[in-house]
């Protein structure tokens, strides 16, 4: 919850670096992108769909030469204790807002 909110708005910021306006990412970037992994980690733990999709993309990491650097095979257990990691989500937001507040957003 805190890794990937920032590590897929560097991401978005990369990309988004390709495009001619070059745009830099904002305070809301990290909104977004910490929202969508908390979204992500209820569907993939508390879903029957979600967990169909968690299968889907590891299952060929599991049937590969990788498979001795993958955790088990099932699927992602549904644990509510999980859920706890869901207070962590403000830290990405308090960086986002700290280091890419709103007016000093600007290209480069």
């Amino acid at each position: 919850m805190i890794f990937f909110p920032i590590f897929f708005v560097a991401l978005a910021e990369f990309i988004a670096a390709l495009v001619p306006p070059k745009p830099m990412a904002t305070a809301r970037w990290f909104w977004v992108s910490t929202a969508s992994i908390g979204l992500l980690l209820v569907f993939v733990k508390f879903t029957d769909a979600g967990q169909a999709f968690y299968r889907m993309l590891v299952e060929p990491l599991t049937n590969s030469s990788l498979a001795s650097l993958t955790v088990g095979g099932g699927g992602a257990i549904a644990d509510p204790w999980d859920l706890l990691a869901l207070l962590l989500a403000p830290i990405p937001i308090w960086i986002g807002n700290r280091y890419r507040a709103q007016g000093s957003a600007t290209p480069r």
